[in-house]
């Protein structure tokens, strides 16, 4: 009896451990994947943002304001299609935060359109397209001189400029297994 009894409780720890072992090898799959989907999210912002055309908006005003607008919640920006999922021609582009809260309910979301010629602002917005889920707060800041002469410095926004900034930061906080996990991802502009 005292031999069966060593024995079941052996097996029973030895079937504890494995789920111990089995629940952090799926918790570190989920980072894996939430990681995953972060990067390919990034890789297409880079892309798009790295195009961002410094186009005028078309109305009468004393400055020449370009067609860029940045938030701490969202990003609207002009960009020429790369031809695979849009439709060719100049896009307008917005990149946004949605639902983000401490549950992790949130995503960055983009959208698209197509911009007709004389537009005279960003026009509205397709559906918004997943970028990233489970998000529970995304930031969006903004680096460069918006008038000339003047030094570069970091901006909670970029509106009514004369510019584009010379590279905007996205600070995501996600959560996985009720734990938040913060990815800092910077990307620059290249055209101006």
């Amino acid at each position: 009896m005292l031999v069966g009894l060593i024995l079941l409780s052996l097996t029973l720890g030895l079937f504890a451990l494995m789920l111990g072992f089995a629940s952090r090898v799926a918790e570190a799959g989920r980072l894996r994947d939430r990681g995953a989907e972060i990067a390919i999210g990034a890789a297409a912002i880079s892309g798009w943002l790295a195009g961002a055309l410094p186009l005028i908006q078309p109305r009468a005003t004393e400055r020449p304001l370009v067609m860029f607008e940045g938030l701490a919640d969202r990003v609207s920006f002009v960009t020429l299609s790369n031809g695979d999922a849009q439709p060719g021609g100049i896009l307008a582009i917005t990149i946004a935060s949605e639902n983000t809260g401490a549950q992790g309910a949130g995503a960055l979301v983009f959208g698209s359109s197509l911009m007709s010629i004389g537009a005279g602002a960003l026009s509205a917005q397709n559906t918004g397209e997943v970028l990233a889920r489970g998000v529970a707060s995304a930031t969006f800041s903004y680096f460069g001189s918006r008038e000339e002469g003047s030094p570069g410095r970091w901006h909670d926004e970029w509106r009514n400029s004369e510019r584009l900034p010379r590279l905007v930061s996205l600070r995501v906080r996600v959560i996985v297994e009720r734990r938040f996990e913060d990815f800092e991802l910077n990307f620059p502009i290249l055209t101006e």
